[in-house]
C-alpha cells in the first residue's frame, strides 16, 4: 500500500511501512509505548492508512520526522518494535494479495523485537523521510500537507 502526500508545490508518494516503523519506533522508543502528544502530526497519518485522507501542519510533520530520525539514530532495525496494529494491516495486506512477499516475516516472534536486516532504523524508513522532507522543505508557518491512500490498482 502507498500513500501520497500533497504540498503546496510537490506530491510524493511513499510505503506505508516506511511511515508505520517510525511511527511504531517514536512510540515504543521515545514516548514509552503510548502517543504523548510531542508527535501529534505523525501519529495523525495513521488516518491514511486506514483509508481516510488527513491534513496537517506541514512545518509540524517536518520537525517531528527530522526529530523521529535524529532520536531513532542509533536503533539498529534489528531491535524495531512493530506495533500490534501494524502487524494485523500488514497480515489483511498479504492475506489480500496473493503471491506477494511479505516484509515482515510469517514467523516472526510475538514479542514486539522483529528480526530485519542489520542497518539504522531511519534508513529503512527512508521512503517517507525523503517524501516528507521534500514536500515539506519550502513550507512556511500555516502551511499543510494532505495525506491519503492511494487507490488499490
Amino acid at each position: 500500500m502507498r500513500l501520497v502526500v500533497s504540498g503546496r508545490s510537490e506530491v510524493r508518494d511513499f510505503d506505508w511501512e516506511s511511515y508505520a516503523l517510525l511511527r511504531d519506533n517514536v512510540q515504543h522508543f521515545v514516548e514509552g509505548g503510548a502517543p504523548s502528544g510531542r508527535f501529534r502530526a505523525l501519529h495523525a497519518l495513521a488516518a491514511a492508512v486506514d483509508r481516510e485522507s488527513c491534513v496537517v501542519d506541514a512545518v509540524r510533520l517536518r520537525l517531528e520526522v527530522l526529530q523521529t530520525v535524529a532520536a531513532l539514530r542509533e536503533v539498529p532495525l534489528e531491535h524495531a518494535a512493530i506495533s500490534a496494529r501494524t502487524r494485523a494491516i500488514h497480515q489483511q495486506l498479504r492475506t489480500a494479495t496473493v503471491g506477494s512477499e511479505p516484509a515482515i516475516a510469517a514467523g516472526a516472534p510475538a514479542s514486539p523485537q522483529v528480526v530485519f536486516r542489520s542497518e539504522p532504523l531511519p534508513r529503512a524508513a527512508l521512503d517517507f523521510v525523503e517524501a516528507i522532507l521534500a514536500v515539506s522543505a519550502n513550507a512556511v508557518a500555516g502551511d499543510k500537507l494532505e495525506i491519503h491512500r492511494q487507490p488499490d490498482r
